[in-house]
């Protein structure tokens, strides 16, 4: 794997100051809706210690991902050699590097808008000081999920991306446009290719195509509620407290209750009526309770060397049909791939997660 190692200059474009051809390891993971990582292994020089001593950028030929360091460390044994580790996160994790400093309150707005939103707001059309000059918008997809009610402020901007990316299994990256030297931040979402549509041809991973193996199977309702108060603004007897539908008719043991806390969610300052603040804290109560039901994991390791091919077949934040030989089934999204190259040669390791039994 080659790697090109980069560092901003004045004008804070991209100016190649080596090129890594020679590592002992390389790990490079890209993720659907988190920041990816990786990891350089490889014998020590003082030219790549100095070199690392600042943050670089690197990037591969035919990716448009681009990984930033930020860790290096050195090891030294008369017995195994030295040896340099370098590491750190794709381009992504820029956007922790600024926190939602203001109330931002949304109502009835596409999850899409909402996280575009968050990166002009605090990355592009803000003060001087806290933009990033190479970071811009790339074209809206018009992605379908909307949100009632949402409120954020106080977090970093890549947590609170990331949490709305999840609630609706959308992916979002920061790529690198290498024409324009930008980073483009795009939202998007997987292709389903399960056997429930018919648009494409079914990712099938199952011991019966040999693309599976060691899967596992947990069924769990020990975390479970089915009723929420959520509490808002207010002390003592004053303090608002509403409930999530179903507080009213889910009695006996199929009731257990959750208590949310919801002083995060504001009236003050915003332009919004009892009814609305009110609306605001139930749908903040949806959540949570979203996050609170009967959990089933399915997973398995899928075998790459057989059957459907990453990158050709299926892609990042895809949707795909995995089953076992016990009748159970589910579906899976693409939310990681680990590609590794070392002495041992090259390999892929696909991701699935946020899986569903059918």
């Amino acid at each position: 794997m080659i790697l090109y190692v980069c560092e901003k200059n004045a004008n804070d474009a991209l100016i190649p100051v080596k090129i890594i051809d020679n590592a002992v390891s390389v790990i490079w993971i890209r993720r659907f809706n988190e920041a990816g990582e990786f990891e350089i292994y490889m014998n020590a020089t003082a030219e790549i210690l100095s070199l690392f001593t600042s943050e670089k950028y690197i990037f591969r030929d035919g990716d448009d991902t681009i990984m930033i360091s930020e860790k290096v460390s050195l090891t030294t044994s008369p017995e195994e050699g030295n040896y340099i580790t370098i590491s750190g996160h794709s381009a992504e994790i820029l956007l922790g590097r600024r926190v939602v400093n203001r109330l931002m309150n949304y109502r009835n707005v596409s999850a899409e808008r909402i996280m575009r939103g968050i990166v002009a707001s605090h990355f592009i059309q803000t003060d001087e000081i806290r933009q990033i000059t190479w970071i811009t918008l790339g074209d809206e997809r018009d992605l379908s999920a909307t949100v009632n009610t949402r409120q954020i402020t106080g977090t970093n901007c890549l947590t609170a991306i990331t949490e709305i990316a999840k609630t609706y299994n959308y992916g979002f990256r920061l790529k690198w446009d290498k024409d324009n030297e930008i980073l483009v931040f795009d939202v998007y979402e997987g292709t389903d290719r399960t056997i429930a549509q018919n648009n494409q041809p079914a990712v099938i991973f199952s011991p019966d195509f040999e693309n599976l193996a060691n899967s596992s199977y947990t069924k769990s309702s020990e975390k479970t509620y089915t009723v929420a108060y959520v509490a808002g603004q207010g002390e003592g007897g004053n303090r608002i407290i509403v409930h999530t539908p179903g507080t009213d008719t889910i009695g006996g043991i199929d009731r257990r209750e959750l208590w949310v806390d919801a002083r995060n969610i504001s009236s003050v300052g915003t332009p919004m009526s009892q009814d609305e603040y009110q609306d605001a804290l139930q749908s903040y109560g949806d959540d949570k309770l979203a996050e609170a039901r009967e959990s089933t994991n399915f997973s398995g390791q899928i075998i790459t060397d057989n059957t459907f091919v990453f990158g050709e077949d299926y892609y990042l934040g895809d949707k795909v049909l995995v089953e076992n030989g016990y009748g159970i089934s589910g579906t899976a999204y693409v939310t990681e791939v680990t590609e590794v190259e070392d002495q041992e040669g090259y390999r892929m390791y696909p991701t699935l997660s946020n899986y569903q039994t059918t």
